[in-house]
């Protein structure tokens, strides 16, 4: 949803599973298949902590760079992300379809300073 440096295959891959999600939802909207797309923040995860590893910072160096963008001021979990998906599965979230669901502390709100 955002671009950032050093990752340019990255980004657009992840607009084009944001269109894809749109996409669904029209095609399976008179099925009444709802399609949505997830966009986690830096989620901790082996690939996360890749990534720091080749910032060359160490990884709590590494972890607080990321954290200083997210209002809530922790990377997101692997439950964080399991928990908006089985709300988005759920019956609770039947009217929501083709949106781009930002699982993100904040994040996507700006930043604090």
């Amino acid at each position: 949803m955002q671009g950032t440096p050093l990752l340019g295959a990255y980004g657009p891959s992840k607009a084009g599973a944001i269109q894809l999600a749109q996409t669904l939802a029209l095609e399976g909207a008179r099925f009444n298949i709802r399609a949505n797309a997830l966009c986690p923040v830096w989620t901790q995860t082996p690939m996360v902590d890749a990534f720091i590893a080749g910032s060359r910072a160490t990884p709590e160096e590494g972890a607080a760079r990321l954290r200083r963008d997210i209002p809530l001021g922790r990377l997101g979990t692997p439950e964080d992300v399991a928990n908006a998906a089985l709300y988005l599965a759920s019956d609770e979230a039947a009217f929501i379809s083709g949106v781009a669901f930002p699982i993100d502390g904040g994040h996507m709100a700006g930043r604090l300073g």
